[in-house]
C-alpha cells in the first residue's frame, strides 16, 4: 500500500503505478486515490485548532499568540502555540489510533472541502471607556543581580570576542527550573488581522484550543 501511494506521490504517473501494479507489488493507481481521500477526510473530520505535536490534556499550559505577517503587498494573520512539555511523571494520553483503521470504508475519490469562510461581523464595535490608574513600579526582587550580571557581561564583550549574545551568555550561569516548551503553528489566516472578522475568528479559534 505505501509503495503504491508513495508511486503516485512522487511521480504522479498512472501508468507507472498501473505497471508496477501488474507485478503485484503495490495496489492500482484508483485503489490509492480512494486511501488519500480517506485520510483527507479523516483530518477534516478531526478539524483540531491545536497544531500537531503538541498535546490535548488539561492542566497542561497551553497559550497562543496572533500577529500580522507582512509579504510584499499581502497580510496574513498568523498565529503560534505555545505548550509545556509534560513532566515523565505525567500521566500520557492515550495513543492515537490509525487513521486506516478508523476510517469508514469508502470508494469516493474526490473530497468536499468544508466551508472556510469567515462569519462576518456586521455589528458596530461599541467603544467603552475605563479608568486606569497608575501602580507604583516596584524593583523585581533580583534586580541587583541582572545589574551586575549586565556589566559583566558588557566587561567580558569588551576582553573577549568570543563572548555569545547577551541571552546565550546568560543561560550558560542561569539556573532554570521552568520546563521545557513546544512551539506549534497555527493554521494561517489568508486576511490582515486588523479586520472584524478575522478577530472574531481568532478569538474562535483560542476558545476551540482552550476546549480541546
Amino acid at each position: 500500500m505505501l509503495l503504491g501511494m508513495g508511486l503516485k506521490s512522487i511521480t504522479g504517473s498512472r501508468k507507472v503505478q498501473e505497471i508496477v501494479n501488474h507485478f503485484g507489488h503495490c495496489i492500482g493507481y484508483h485503489t490509492a486515490e480512494v486511501f488519500e481521500t480517506q485520510i483527507a477526510a479523516k483530518i477534516i473530520e478531526k478539524r483540531k485548532v491545536l497544531p500537531d505535536g503538541l498535546e490535548e490534556r488539561r492542566g497542561l499550559s497551553t497559550i497562543s499568540a496572533w500577529d500580522n505577517y507582512d509579504e510584499s503587498m499581502y497580510h496574513d494573520t498568523q498565529g503560534i502555540c505555545i505548550q509545556n512539555e509534560p513532566t515523565p511523571a505525567a500521566i500520557m494520553s492515550e495513543a492515537v489510533s490509525s487513521i486506516m483503521s478508523t476510517a469508514v470504508p469508502t470508494k469516493k475519490r474526490s473530497l468536499e472541502l468544508p466551508n472556510n469562510e469567515f462569519e462576518p461581523v456586521r455589528k458596530k464595535p461599541k467603544i467603552s471607556r475605563f479608568s486606569f490608574a497608575r501602580k507604583t513600579k516596584r524593583k523585581p526582587a533580583n534586580y541587583k543581580t541582572a545589574i551586575e550580571r549586565d556589566v559583566a557581561w558588557t566587561i567580558s564583550c569588551k576582553t573577549d570576542k568570543q563572548t555569545p549574545m547577551w541571552s546565550g551568555w546568560n543561560s550558560t550561569i542561569t539556573k532554570d527550573d521552568l520546563p521545557a516548551q513546544k512551539i506549534g503553528y497555527l493554521a494561517n489566516i489568508g486576511a490582515p488581522p486588523t479586520r472584524h472578522d478575522v478577530i472574531n475568528e481568532t478569538l474562535k479559534r483560542n476558545i476551540t484550543l482552550a476546549q480541546e
